[in-house]
Order: C-alpha cells, then sequence, then structure tokens
C-alpha cells in the first residue's frame, strides 16, 4: 500500500471520518481497591489495563489496514477503466493510469490485501492472548494481596498477645515476684513480633500496588 501514497492517503482519511474511531483509554474510575473482589478486578483490568489497551489499539489498525486495502483494490479497476482524472495534468493522469494498470497486472492489491488480512489475524491473535495474560495476572495479585493481609493479621495478633505477655511479666518484677531475665524476654518478643508486623505490612502495601498495576489503575 505504501506505493501509492496519494490514493492511500484519501483512502485513510476517509476511513477515519467515516468509520469508528478507535476510543482513547478510559478515565480510571474511583474504585475502593481494598475491598475490590476477584471479579471486579478481572472486570477493571478488561478494561483499563495497558498491555489490553495496546493490544486492542494493534487490532484496530489492522481492521483500518484491511479495510484501505479493499478500498485500494475496489479503486483500482474503477479507475483504470476511466483514463481521465480532470484533477491532474496529462502527463500525470497518464503516469497514473499507467501504475494503476500495472498494480492491477502484478496482481499488488490482492497480495497486500492478503497480508493485511494476515495482519488482522496475528493482531487478533495477540489480543487473546494479552487477555489471558491480563486475567492471570490479576488472578495472581489477587490471590497475594488476600495472603499478605492475612498474614498481617496472624502477625497483629502475634504482637498483642507479645504485648500482654510482657505486661504481665512487668507486674511480676514489679510486685517482686518475677525475674529481670523473663521480662527481657518478653521485651524482646514484643520487639521481634513489632518488626514482624511491619514487614507484613509492606509486604501486603506492595501487593496492593502489584493490584492496582496489574487492573491499569494509578496507585495512591
Amino acid at each position: 500500500m505504501r506505493e501509492h501514497p496519494l490514493w492511500l492517503a484519501v483512502i485513510v482519511v476517509t476511513l477515519a471520518l467515516g468509520g469508528r474511531v478507535p476510543p482513547g483509554a478510559a478515565e480510571p474510575p474511583a474504585v475502593d481497591h481494598a475491598t475490590v473482589t476477584l471479579e471486579d478486578a478481572v472486570a477493571l483490568a478488561l478494561e483499563h489495563a495497558p498491555k489490553l489497551q495496546e493490544a486492542r489499539a494493534k487490532v484496530a489498525l489492522a481492521r483500518l489496514d484491511v479495510r484501505a486495502t479493499r478500498w485500494w483494490q475496489w479503486l483500482v479497476p474503477s479507475l483504470s477503466a476511466h483514463q481521465g482524472f480532470d484533477f491532474l495534468a496529462g502527463q500525470e493522469r497518464a503516469a497514473v493510469a499507467l501504475s494503476l494498470d500495472l498494480s492491477k497486472f502484478l496482481g499488488k492489491g490482492a497480495r497486500e490485501a492478503e497480508a493485511a488480512d494476515i495482519g488482522l489475524a496475528q493482531a487478533e491473535r495477540a489480543l487473546a492472548v494479552a487477555r489471558a495474560e491480563v486475567i492471570a495476572e490479576v488472578t495472581r495479585a489477587v490471590f497475594h494481596r488476600t495472603a499478605t493481609r492475612a498474614a498481617v493479621e496472624v502477625r497483629e495478633a502475634a504482637l498483642a498477645q507479645a504485648m500482654k505477655l510482657r505486661a504481665l511479666e512487668t507486674i511480676r518484677f514489679d510486685y517482686g515476684t518475677g525475674d529481670l531475665a523473663p521480662l527481657l524476654h518478653a521485651e524482646a518478643a514484643v520487639a521481634c513480633a513489632g518488626l514482624e508486623l511491619l514487614t507484613g505490612q509492606q509486604e501486603a502495601a506492595l501487593a496492593e500496588l502489584a493490584l492496582r498495576r496489574a487492573i491499569g489503575l494509578p496507585g495512591s
């Protein structure tokens, strides 16, 4: 198609004005990602995931390419049958007519149409693959978020228990019924439990961010 810049430009402009223009990326909605379910996350990802948006754009361009080649095949015999082009000079009319006749004779239009169909099929397969990848990625992200949240809850309970034991050992030590060693051990247990909780909270926050990225939503 690139061998016919004048007519290809006319065709592309006509198709862009008369056909459906691929919609732009929709503005991501306001989502409470803390409570979003797997089904909601998948539905949002299928609409907003950058990988899918790019694949859809390639399919739209491939479909436009197919339509352009079909228009060119229709224009070649029509224009070749009329050797007069009123908007061109005599020498330019002859050159364009000869180019059209040679294109029709060599079968270039048919080859370009076949190549466009192949390109469209490849783009549609790539879209299907991207869709499956996005669903798998979002599913993993949701389950990872669930696991990190459960870990945080467990570590919060562990910290609360460690603090209770420390309070008990502190009371025993203050009243002279306990030793210093158990109190120090309880203090160390509280410190370890607090560190593990902070680590778990960080992992949970990273899991939330990974889920938002998989869905295609901006980070908080």
